[in-house]
């Protein structure tokens, strides 16, 4: 008996399925980091942040006196206008 395929070219499609097979671990993946990105904003716009306050500034200018006495000694010496020389042409 004769068949037609006998000679017919084998193909290795091994790459292939390799290629295949990684396109969807990958995909898996990214689709779990974006999960993951979406959890970590839920929890981030639904929580309340503990460490910053809304008088965090006055709160700490009361910690650190010396941050105080600081920006008075700056404000006491800048200047209160500047000027530049005239341009001559």
């Amino acid at each position: 008996m004769n068949f037609s395929n006998q000679n017919a070219p084998v193909y290795n499609d091994t790459v292939v399925r390799q290629f295949a097979f990684m396109t969807v671990v990958w995909g898996v993946v990214g689709m779990l980091v974006v999960i993951a990105s979406f959890i970590t904003m839920y929890i981030a716009y639904t929580r309340v942040d503990p460490v910053v306050d809304e008088n965090y500034y006055q709160k700490g200018l009361a910690l650190s006196p010396s941050v105080q006495s600081r920006d008075h000694t700056e404000a006491a010496h800048a200047p209160a206008s500047l000027s530049t020389p005239p341009v001559k042409p």
